[in-house]
């Protein structure tokens, strides 16, 4: 799980940094054709190095279920970025009736039914807060850095791009920190580190000068980010079956990627109620410390029931 998280902050880094090259040197557009070489060499590469799996059953796909999850994140992205009431309401149905589905198919896109398991529930919320809320934190920054500082693409990578380091770090150092500590305690420290680190950016002012608070924020914060996610990926995928943990794990790495989705519009919105770019950023930011600290009391009263039950 550490080495995972180390990928995942490596893979920020240097898409931080190539990415601003790509758009301060090129275009734009170079930001999405890179994609192109770097999934076709994957394509290419995958068969040669990943062994093939053998299964004794047909598995089936879950299309009524992924087109409705489909549909409903993307109404429900667009009904908050757009404030468009109908928008919402569709994508709420279409989420209702991808969680009816999901109950009900033989071969289920989500393993919902996992979610009765404590340590799976409270670490799926724990990865919607902790990618949510870090999704919707870099948006804002890249905004306060390229539309409040006027910094150009290539600087604004790096600025982003040498704190992630720290992210590294953490991935290498968390998973020895979870076996030293328990899982439970380091999701809940890191991330009340993640939302304490988001505090002070709520001073951020107009002048480059800031930088002084921002970057060393920005180390602490991706720290405590990536051993959260480790964490949170160690406790949604313990106390469960060994021949469960593909369904814990898949059911977890959807978490990570609804939050993203849902993380940029919701905050993007908050921010959009003021007129005046800064003050918006300072009040989204407001939210994002708020709900992560939310998110930590509810996670912490959860886990704590499940270690007093009788059947633990």
């Amino acid at each position: 799980m550490g080495l995972n998280g180390s990928l995942l902050s490596g893979g920020f880094t240097v898409g931080a940094i190539a990415g601003g090259f790509l758009v301060g040197e090129l275009s734009w557009r170079w930001a999405f054709l890179i994609n192109v070489p770097v999934a076709i060499t994957i394509l290419g590469l995958a068969p040669t190095v990943v062994p093939s799996g053998r299964s004794h059953e047909t598995v089936k796909l879950d299309l009524p279920g992924a087109l409705s999850v489909t549909l409903g994140l993307f109404a429900v992205a667009f009904g908050i970025t757009a404030s468009s009431f109908p928008a919402l309401i569709a994508g709420s149905i279409m989420l209702a009736l991808f969680f009816w589905i999901e109950r009900r198919t033989t071969a289920p896109l989500i393993a919902i039914g996992m979610l009765a398991s404590p340590s799976i529930c409270w670490g799926n919320l724990a990865a919607l807060t902790i990618f949510s809320m870090e999704a919707g934190l870099i948006f804002l920054m890249t905004l306060y850095l390229q539309d409040v500082l006027h910094f150009g693409p290539v600087t604004t990578g790096l600025v982003f791009g040498v704190p992630e380091l720290a992210s590294v770090v953490a991935g290498i150092v968390a998973g020895r920190i979870i076996s030293r500590r328990g899982a439970r305690s380091v999701l809940l420290i890191a991330l009340l580190v993640q939302g304490g680190m988001t505090a002070p950016l709520i001073l951020l002012g107009a002048d480059p000068a800031w930088l002084w608070l921002l970057i060393p924020t920005l180390f602490g914060g991706f720290f405590g980010h990536i051993t959260a996610v480790v964490a949170a990926t160690v406790t949604a995928t313990s106390d469960i079956p060994d021949v469960n943990k593909g369904l814990a794990t898949g059911l977890i790495t959807t978490s990570q990627r609804v939050a993203v989705t849902i993380g940029i519009p919701l905050l993007g919105a908050l921010m959009a109620v003021r007129e005046n770019l800064l003050a918006g950023i300072r009040l989204a930011l407001f939210a994002d410390v708020l709900l992560t600290l939310a998110a930590v009391i509810l996670i912490r009263a959860g886990l704590h029931r499940r270690v007093l039950s009788p059947a633990h």
